[in-house]
């Protein structure tokens, strides 16, 4: 497991930002991390490791809960490898153990860009005291075309030929930069959504593909309960979250019954069309 920084525990000014309920959680959720600082986002295994709270122990919806604020507050940067999410907590590279068991070797890396962007955005020139690899900052990535490179437009995105860009056969990317096969189901009310994703992008928390994909089944198990789907963003939107949860007990989000007019009751008692 990783080190926990005491100043940012006690006086960090992200960990504040966080309800009384995630900072309480949060040092136990980070002690429960590989030696990488890496956890994977298990819920359900995650809930179950704080059996020993009994009565008050936090149930998957509050742990998936805490993590929403950890995310949006930039302390945790969340990716998903092979349909699992996992999360790589943001602290110094010294505060990582030297030994590492094959268990810490066997879970997977975040992906480098998205990761060092996000390091970048927070912690500006000292993102690489924060990086968990001292050897992917010794010399930085450079996707840059080569000069010599012939018959190639300087603005033309290099990842498209590979790592150095050469003049060689690499593979080309067949989709377009930028472009998403995700579709929006007609039955999701759009203005909501969109307002929704503005936030998450506002928050520097941009929903990829597949994030989309998982708030689409979400939404599909919320609307075989009957709740109201456009309530249920527009909580998230108010609120700041990254993500989106069911209402909690008692709350107005059920969807009303249509109402059916007496006298078509009526016409349906007597057996008329």
């Amino acid at each position: 497991m990783a080190v926990i920084d005491t100043e940012g525990l006690l006086k960090g000014r992200r960990l504040r930002k966080c309800s009384a309920e995630a900072r309480w959680y949060w040092p136990y959720l980070f002690l429960l991390s590989n030696g990488y600082a890496r956890i994977e986002l298990d819920y359900d295994s995650i809930a179950d490791e704080f059996s020993s709270f009994r009565s008050s122990a936090p149930n998957p919806e509050k742990i998936e809960q805490a993590f929403a604020e950890y995310q949006t507050n930039h302390l945790i940067f969340v990716y998903a490898v092979n349909d699992q999410e996992w999360g790589q907590w943001d602290t110094r590279r010294s505060l990582l153990k030297d030994y590492k068991t094959a268990g810490d070797n066997s879970s997977p890396n975040p992906p480098e860009d998205a990761y060092r962007q996000w390091l970048i955005e927070q912690h500006g020139a000292e993102w690489p005291q924060f990086h968990w690899d001292k050897n992917m900052v010794v010399a930085p990535f450079d996707q840059s075309l080569p000069k010599s490179s012939p018959n190639v437009d300087r603005n033309f995105p290099a990842d498209c030929y590979g790592v150095g860009g050469g003049g060689g056969s690499g593979k080309g990317k067949e989709k377009p930069k930028g472009a998403s096969a995700f579709v929006l189901p007609d039955w999701i009310p759009q203005e909501p959504w969109n307002a929704y994703l503005d936030m998450r992008k506002k928050l520097r928390k941009p929903a990829t593909d597949y994030a989309k994909e998982k708030l689409v089944k979400k939404l599909t198990k919320f609307k075989k309960q009957g709740l109201d789907l456009a309530a249920i963003l527009d909580q998230s939107t108010i609120n700041g979250w990254a993500d989106i949860y069911e209402p909690k007990e008692g709350s107005a989000h059920k969807q009303a019954a249509p109402t059916i007019p007496l006298s078509q009751l009526v016409r349906e008692q007597r057996g008329e069309a």
